[in-house]
């Protein structure tokens, strides 16, 4: 937020104060100073996480969606075979949000 002040300033001909500088480089260096694994900086896509995992999805993923397309696959085959299928809607809301049965 704090760049982004700077930023607005520079473009607008404003100068920020020496003051306001000095307090943003202590801030980031008290925050430095206790997260030292930090990855400080801008990131397009709003992530300042390094565990989050960019590209293809790993081997515990695939197998794990795999199964769950299976398991959703199978669940609507029995559905099918049951011959159960989602009742009609014979209800609806009226001009003050309360169910009304048709």
């Amino acid at each position: 937020m704090h760049n982004f002040i700077l930023n607005f300033a520079h473009i607008n001909g404003l100068r920020a104060t020496n003051h306001e500088n000095e307090m943003f480089d202590e801030d980031c260096l008290a925050y430095l100073s206790v997260n030292n694994s930090a990855s400080v900086g801008t990131f397009g896509d709003d992530t300042n996480d390094e565990s989050e995992q960019l590209g293809r999805p790993t081997n515990e993923q695939r197998e794990l969606r795999l199964a769950g397309v299976t398991l959703r696959t199978n669940i609507c085959k029995r559905f099918t075979n049951e011959k159960m299928v989602r009742p009609s809607k014979n209800w609806y809301r009226n001009q003050f949000n309360r169910t009304q049965m048709s």
